[in-house]
């Protein structure tokens, strides 16, 4: 299992998702669902453990044929967030990221290192090229991040992303290897 340290005084590091973190994953996401779903889909059909259990193992299933690796962020051992790659291309050596942390971490560059760590991962022992993220234009703080990480914007997609009733613009970043 590979763990990616982050920051060894704080104890922040990546741990590949496992089903049987479910219970935890699921009470942050439930415990802080107007924080997370505010700009995520999923977030609304995340209503039961046993659905972030089927998630989870979905992302295992995925990660074997090399379609997916999703870890979560972990801060002195407790659950704070996730950070995944999908849509991952081993042909064409891209990859899309997502990404989401609970609202008592936010603002303290914690996102920050995790995405750094998971591009310098994604070049170094995946091989890829290319990373791209989308961002809800109306998030400050992710577009924040995705700049902060060297990032360069592509394009604006309009109602690219259907969420609480309505259509939601995303700005598309891409990162190439260096």
């Amino acid at each position: 299992m590979t763990v990616i340290q982050l920051d060894e005084r704080h104890q922040l590091e990546l741990v590949p998702v496992q089903p049987e973190m479910a219970d935890e994953i699921f009470a942050v996401i439930d415990g802080d669902r107007a924080h997370i779903g505010e700009f995520l889909t999923f977030v609304a059909l995340s209503k039961t453990v046993d659905f972030t259990r089927e998630y989870l193992v979905r992302q295992k299933e995925l990660a074997e044929p090399g379609k997916a690796l999703a870890f979560v962020i972990r801060k002195e051992r407790k659950i704070i967030g996730t950070i995944e790659f999908h849509r991952l291309n081993t042909i064409d050596h891209r990859a899309e990221m997502g990404y989401w942390l609970a609202s008592d971490y936010t603002r303290q560059g914690i996102m920050t290192a995790a995405v750094k760590a998971m591009c310098a991962y994604g070049f170094a022992t995946l091989d890829l090229h290319q990373i791209n993220i989308l961002a809800d234009v109306d998030n400050a703080g992710s577009n924040a991040v995705i700049q902060k990480t060297g990032f360069q914007f592509l394009v604006t997609r309009p109602e690219y992303s259907y969420r609480n009733g309505r259509y939601h613009d995303m700005n598309e970043y891409y990162l190439l290897a260096k």
